[in-house]
């Protein structure tokens, strides 16, 4: 964690190509001062959609912080991973009709 926080400030997108390529081409827009740390890359075929639902997820969590802009979040990585792993079993659960084991 950072400074012994459980979250902080995230920064949750998506990227067509090269994440690395993406984030240095956003510049100083990334509202950061120091240079950004890519902790957790989703590989996906459906990144809109996948972005989407973790952003309105994160909304019903109350982690939006005000006047950061939409893509910025309370959370962390492993909070995230967390989410992740439980969306791809509520998924599966919807497609098969049970949860994995």
């Amino acid at each position: 964690s950072i400074e012994k926080r459980d979250r902080w400030e995230c920064k949750i997108g998506h990227t067509v190509g090269e994440v690395g390529v993406r984030i240095l081409g956003q510049g100083a827009r990334t509202a950061l001062s120091h240079s950004p740390v890519v902790a957790l890359v989703i590989r996906t075929d459906d990144a809109s959609t996948l972005e989407a639902v973790l952003h309105r997820s994160l909304r019903l969590a109350d982690s939006t912080i005000v006047d950061a802009g939409p893509e910025w979040f309370m959370t962390s990585p492993d909070r995230v991973k967390a989410w992740y792993s439980s969306y791809l079993a509520s998924v599966e659960c919807l497609a098969n009709g049970r949860l994995r084991q």
